[in-house]
């Protein structure tokens, strides 16, 4: 476009001289840069996408070819759990369903977006839904029936298989399917199919004494649909009474840090000697690891390449400026100091004219209305709901087996403290009006991931001990040091993942500025004793389990990764 003439170089200083064209190729070149921008961010853009779909269908089909070639397998589904480790969810083509099934079963509305009844698969805490429960299960190392089948002892797996045909046919022959308690026992072993057909009495009798212990562990789907204890879901009843799908197995991984569950499903009358055989739980366990490692290094090599390419943009950004800089230093700069001083005037706030003003007003105004319209359009779409059923109320024995916990219990608590001021001073009482919320909690969502002893005991620590020392140091209104306590101690435990209601209400209690630290002790000996009490109660329930996790890692784990980057961030300093 342009003949150079000539070029005088001495160290930094040079000169360019171009054709007489100069003043007409000077605005364009001034938007070299930009314009250069804009289409390598739309490239990158543009490669990042197909990238996205090439990875995406790399993942759909190692999950085809687990599922195509293991026995008995219909449906797969890869979940994978979040960066903080409170949800699950599963990835864009994370399933994989048999073709054979897709033309006999209505499997369209959990695979295909475009249906007006579509139904997604939705992110899960751990413990609810069908890939929480199946991950809480897998990952929970404390239940006798799990031990178990990590040890392979035949007496408890015996000892699991009766209690399980008595708490699905109940005493009388005709029991109600449900609770923690006896899905944890399907977990744990393979003998807990109970149907009128003859097929499942055969798989009941394999897995009693004729099969050896399975590493993976299968379970019936109807009793996780039917438990009161879990929320409804409307696709995992779709699965069950639609899909026709009665079987599930869930197998872990954690390859660098990134963890989640393949989720294997198949029909309630597939032969279950043929499932649990070793060669085919071996093989998916094997294609599992696989399908966590392509996963996980998908998620590395994106960010690599995002790196990279910025790095690369930015190389290209000071070479076209440098460039840029010495076509225009060869030229009558007339025109780009002339835009230079525009561009100082505004940043200076010196605008030129009042016109300029009010178009910059009138703009800042429009955006502002249209915000605010957009967000209260927003909160009344929210405020209306997002129609999700209620779950169903529990039976009459339920109720009334929750009422004699929380009784004993609590009641337990208040002869202890009685006790405890008696025998060592008024000082020595437990504030009980957190441990109300406390039984709710045991008692009523047993399965819930406030409910388990690793967000009672965390969250009573963080929130008592805030509240506390809010309460004797801070020299405030007692409106403000409440608020200040509550707001931390919420703040704090949702931080270390160990959201806990009582907690909450003991922080607002303790931020007075009434009590001693013989009071927080005397709190943590508190929730040690429900907890213990709730575990013995609530597990001589054949339909309940208490808890469903101990989970004390994923503290020890945050703390670790943040001693880990204090200590890098000083490295660095020296």
């Amino acid at each position: 476009m342009h003949s150079y003439h000539s070029i005088i170089s001495n160290n930094s200083d040079f000169v360019l001289d171009f054709d007489n064209d100069e003043e007409k190729d000077t605005p364009v070149l001034l938007s070299l840069v930009e314009s250069d921008d804009e289409t390598a961010e739309l490239s990158s853009g543009e490669e990042a996408a197909a990238e996205e779909v090439c990875d995406m269908e790399f993942l759909h089909r190692l999950i085809a070819d687990a599922g195509r070639w293991a026995f008995g397998i219909i449906f797969a589904e890869l979940w994978v759990l979040d960066d903080t480790g409170t949800q699950l969810f599963r990835p864009d083509c994370g399933w994989w369903m048999d073709h054979y099934a897709c033309a006999t079963h209505a499997f369209s509305k959990l695979v295909d977006s475009s249906l007006p009844d579509y139904i997604p698969a939705e992110p899960c805490m751990p413990g609810i839904g069908l890939p929480g429960y199946l991950w809480a299960q897998a990952t929970n190392k404390a239940g006798n029936t799990r031990q178990s089948v990590m040890s392979g002892r035949q007496s408890l797996f015996r000892k699991s298989s009766v209690g399980i045909r008595t708490s699905l046919l109940g005493a009388g022959g005709g029991g109600k399917m449900s609770s923690a308690a006896t899905r944890s026992s399907m977990y744990g072993t393979i003998s807990n199919l109970h149907s009128s057909n003859g097929q499942h009495q055969q798989n009941h009798e394999q897995c009693c004494g004729h099969q050896p212990h399975s590493k993976m562990s299968w379970c019936e789907l109807k009793p996780l649909v039917n438990d009161p204890n879990q929320p409804y879901d409307e696709r995992t009843q779709y699965l069950v009474n639609k899909a026709g799908l009665g079987l599930a197995a869930g197998v872990t991984f954690d390859v660098g840090g990134t963890r989640g569950i393949m989720i294997y499903m198949a029909r309630d009358t597939v032969s279950l000697k043929d499932l649990a055989d070793s060669t085919n739980e071996e093989y998916l366990q094997r294609a599992t690891s696989v399908i966590g490692s392509a996963y996980s290094l998908r998620r590395a090599r994106i960010a690599v390449v995002k790196k990279r390419r910025k790095d690369i943009n930015k190389c290209w950004r000071r070479v076209r400026i440098k460039l840029l800089a010495i076509r225009c230093m060869g030229l009558s700069l007339a025109k780009v100091v002339e835009r230079e001083e525009q561009k100082a005037a505004l940043q200076k706030g010196k605008p030129q004219s009042m016109k300029d003003v009010m178009k910059e007003l009138d703009g800042t105004v429009d955006k502002v209305a249209g915000y605010f319209k957009a967000k209260i359009k927003q909160e009344t779409k929210k405020f209306m709901g997002a129609n999700v059923k209620a779950p169903p109320p529990m039976g009459w024995s339920a109720s009334a087996f929750t009422f004699m916990g929380c009784f004993l219990t609590f009641g337990m608590l208040t002869n202890f403290s009685n006790v405890m001021v008696k025998s060592f001073g008024p000082e020595y009482f437990i504030a009980l009006p957190p441990f109300g919320a406390l039984m709710g909690l045991h008692y009523g969502l047993t399965s819930a991931p406030a409910s388990q002893p690793r967000n009672a005991i965390v969250g009573q620590v963080l929130g008592l001990t805030i509240a506390h020392l809010i309460g004797t140091h801070l020299k405030a209104e007692l409106w403000m040091r409440q608020s200040l306590a509550i707001a931390c101690a919420v703040g704090i435990m949702v931080k270390c993942s160990a959201i806990h209601p009582p907690a909450g209400a003991a922080a607002v209690a303790f931020s007075t500025g009434n009590f001693t630290w013989v009071q927080v002790g005397m709190m943590l000996v508190g929730n040690v004793l429900a907890i213990l009490s709730s575990t013995l109660i609530n597990n001589w329930n054949d339909q309940r389990q208490f808890p469903t996790f101990w989970g004390f890692r994923p503290i020890n784990d945050y703390f670790s990764a943040l001693f880990s980057a204090k200590k890098e961030s000083m490295d660095k300093e020296k």
